[in-house]
């Protein structure tokens, strides 16, 4: 069944504010406890607490992160979030874009999954030489 499209925007609006906050316990309550979450870059899929350890350790090693251009567009079965993450690695200024496909099924995120740009990370993690 597909969701409701309010019902989307709520989840979309409240998911947005919480990534923005990078209050990981937040992000945590929108995705459901049997969820699915790809990533690009390790294209397996991961559980909710696989997630929970990546966004952990995403703020162990990136400091005064942001967003810029943060959109959100509803999908038939859930939303797009797109944005440029904008962080410091090493001292070093990491700008990273990303797409995030959500699917929302009973009021609950039930598959994640990003396409992040390791490349930049990867490059402003690495010790000056």
């Amino acid at each position: 069944m597909t969701p409701d499209p309010a019902s989307i925007d709520e989840i979309a609006t409240s998911w947005m504010a919480a990534c923005k906050a990078f209050d990981n316990d937040r992000i945590l309550e929108h995705v459901s406890a049997d969820a699915t979450i790809w990533f690009n870059f390790q294209q397996v899929d991961h559980d909710r607490a696989g997630y929970r350890k990546m966004l952990d350790d995403a703020a162990g090693y990136m400091a005064n992160r942001h967003y810029e251009d943060l959109r959100v567009q509803r999908h038939a079965n859930g939303f797009l979030e797109q944005a440029t993450l904008v962080g410091e690695i090493n001292g070093k200024t990491a700008r990273t874009p990303f797409l995030l496909v959500a699917t929302v099924a009973d009021g609950k995120i039930c598959r994640i999954e990003e396409y992040f740009d390791t490349t930049i990370v990867n490059e402003a993690s690495k010790a000056d030489e």
